[in-house]
């Protein structure tokens, strides 16, 4: 069994009997739910002992949509895992958005939001306030680039300048676009609704974060290709052809 904890991060731990018929531990193993686990043995090789129910989150499990985001927000932690104090905050984040209960249009920006903010606390956000390539302001109102790697925004202006005859592969992000991330990131986080984000904002941000994991712990996000799948995501490719 797989676990991301408050503290130690990932964990792996044996699950001895979990299979067998009246297993006492298995009705508890629920994916969405907050558990408290007990664990025996050394460090890498630890056995479950036992585990209860600390918060259901039972909606979480009614729509596969939903689950899917769960999937990929605990895969995403656990392939993250790093110092007990990031560690916490990942936890908290993940906690608090599945403590809320979003509407079926709503679950886009959950995912986003938690992108953001995943993405921040590793150090790995894009500066959404300024261009990466002249560290000029992006003014509110104007479009912005973003690089192929998703690290960083080019402004309308170095743009313009170095870019025009060919976009190199950049996404263009509309002004709302981008109004809407900054609103994620600096907003109160269970207000992520209000930010009216889409299934494409979902699709470019979590892309993003994907490919970020993947290569912080050498190891691909396998439930990205099910989110995709699931909600049905545009590639990057698409978007760019969608986004003009």
């Amino acid at each position: 069994m797989r676990f991301f904890t408050p503290h130690d991060g990932a964990v792996l731990a044996k699950a001895r009997g979990l299979l067998k018929p009246g297993s006492k531990m298995a009705p508890a193993l629920k994916p969405a739910d907050e558990l408290s686990i007990s664990l025996v043995g050394v460090r890498s090789t630890k056995t479950l002992a036992g585990v209860r129910t600390a918060h259901a989150h039972g909606p979480w499990r009614d729509d596969l949509s939903w689950l899917a985001l769960v999937w990929f927000m605990t895969e995403s932690a656990y392939i993250g895992s790093g110092s007990p104090q990031s560690n916490e905050h990942v936890y908290q984040l993940i906690a608090n958005l599945l403590r809320t209960q979003p509407n079926a249009d709503e679950v886009y920006g959950a995912a986003a939001v938690f992108a953001i903010r995943l993405l921040s606390l590793h150090g790995l956000m894009a500066d959404l306030e300024h261009s990466i390539v002249d560290h000029g302001v992006i003014p509110s109102g104007e479009p912005a680039f973003l690089l192929p790697s998703g690290e960083g925004l080019i402004g309308l202006a170095a743009y313009n300048a170095q870019y025009a005859r060919g976009r190199a592969g950049l996404l263009r992000l509309p002004s709302e676009r981008l109004a809407r991330w900054r609103l994620l990131q600096r907003g109160p986080l269970l207000e992520y609704a209000k930010a009216g984000a889409d299934r494409n904002d979902a699709a470019i941000l979590c892309t993003i974060l994907a490919r970020h994991l993947a290569n912080l712990g050498n190891h691909p996000i396998e439930t990205m290709k099910f989110l995709k799948k699931q909600w049905q995501l545009p590639s990057m490719a698409e978007l760019m052809r969608e986004e003009g």
